[in-house]
């Protein structure tokens, strides 16, 4: 839970448009996949492997493991947030259900 405050706080720039973006990863890519891959089923790993991807700009691949961290868990708040941050317009009905299931969640 601690960290999913903290990706907010941090996400909370990018979402409203601010320096959310200068947000650093200390691990690599390489790891975070290798983590996701192990648990598929761990919706915080395939956040964090998203995460990761956000910070270097991989805006395209970020979508993959988003989609599977709100699929395992419909109420990651954070991971809808990321989706918004980087969804671009060919996304839009995506974004809308996320922002809509993010307004809904306690």
């Amino acid at each position: 839970m601690r960290s999913i405050l903290i990706t907010l706080v941090l996400l909370g720039g990018a979402v409203m448009g601010g320096a959310g973006q200068s947000l650093k990863i200390s691990e690599s890519i390489e790891s975070l996949e290798r983590k996701a891959r192990s648990d598929s089923n761990d919706a915080a790993a395939q956040f964090n492997l998203a995460l990761g991807y956000w910070s270097k700009k991989r805006y395209d691949d970020a979508v993959t493991p988003l989609r599977k961290a709100v699929a395992i868990d419909p109420e990651f708040a954070a991971a809808y947030s990321l989706f918004i941050a980087i969804a671009p317009s060919r996304f839009a009905s995506q974004v809308a259900d996320a922002r809509q299931r993010l307004a809904t969640l306690p």
